[in-house]
């Protein structure tokens, strides 16, 4: 699970060509971008790596070896078997946030997600990825000092002090680590779906998925552990529109 904002489409450039081609996990990426935007990411990040990149689709299976891509104006969440869009409130000024996708994720797979925090504005991606620490998943964050906007890395370092920093090409490197790893454990990827096709989902508010917050202090190299299940209310920040690729949220 991978969120940025603004400078994460460099940061993705070295992270995606690290990725194999047979890579045995399933790649989600959340960038910020203007709802009245024609997104061409999955098309840079489809040049810039060897893994099949598209936008997702309502109702797409949790594949390994695939990077489904947010689409503008629509929250990205990751189920059990399937992904889903929403265009449920904005979160932390923007849709697709990375917030929902995190969110989504950890309820679903749990120890087994992954998330990563690139270059952006403000704190998008800070909660979700100390959820990801608190089930017990893979914390990854950019080097702020590598990051052309490090507040989004520098947040969740103060969320999830134990989360490891990296450059973005040893970000990619680390993913694919993963991929080698046993599958069982921390930071591995949800499991292909298995069986026939289901019906259609009917689409779920993502804000029935709901946790808390919580700070940290300090930062150390290894994923932060935390057990329980936390509760948040959901919340809308105003964002602006109409800016170009990548969306930028500013401070209300």
């Amino acid at each position: 699970m991978i969120g940025g904002s603004a400078g994460s489409i460099e940061a993705l450039r070295d992270l995606v060509p690290q990725l194999p081609p047979d890579l045995p996990l399933a790649v989600f990426v959340v960038v910020h971008i203007s709802p009245t935007s024609h997104s061409r990411l999955p098309e840079i990040l489809g040049r810039a790596g060897r893994l099949h990149v598209r936008h997702a689709i309502h109702g797409d299976r949790v594949e390994p070896g695939r990077v489904l891509v947010a689409p503008p104006d629509q929250h990205l969440l990751v189920l059990a078997d399937r992904v889903q869009l929403s265009r449920g409130p904005r979160e932390n000024s923007t849709r697709p946030a990375a917030d929902p996708l995190f969110r989504s994720a950890t309820a679903a797979f749990g120890s087994r997600v992954c998330g990563v925090v690139l270059s952006g504005h403000l704190d998008d991606g800070s909660e979700g990825l100390r959820l990801i620490a608190a089930a017990g998943g893979l914390c990854l964050v950019q080097d702020p000092a590598e990051a052309i906007h490090p507040d989004m890395p520098r947040n969740a370092l103060l969320r999830v002090p134990h989360a490891e920093v990296h450059t973005a090409m040893r970000l990619g490197r680390r993913i694919t680590g993963l991929g080698r790893a046993p599958s069982a454990g921390r930071g591995a990827s949800p499991p292909p779906a298995a069986g026939p096709p289901s019906t259609p989902m009917p689409s779920v508010p993502d804000t029935q998925i709901t946790f808390s917050k919580m700070a940290g202090r300090t930062r150390s190299e290894t994923a932060e552990r935390h057990a329980g299940v936390l509760e948040r209310p959901p919340f809308e920040r105003e964002g602006h529109e109409g800016e170009e690729l990548p969306f930028s949220p500013s401070a209300p």
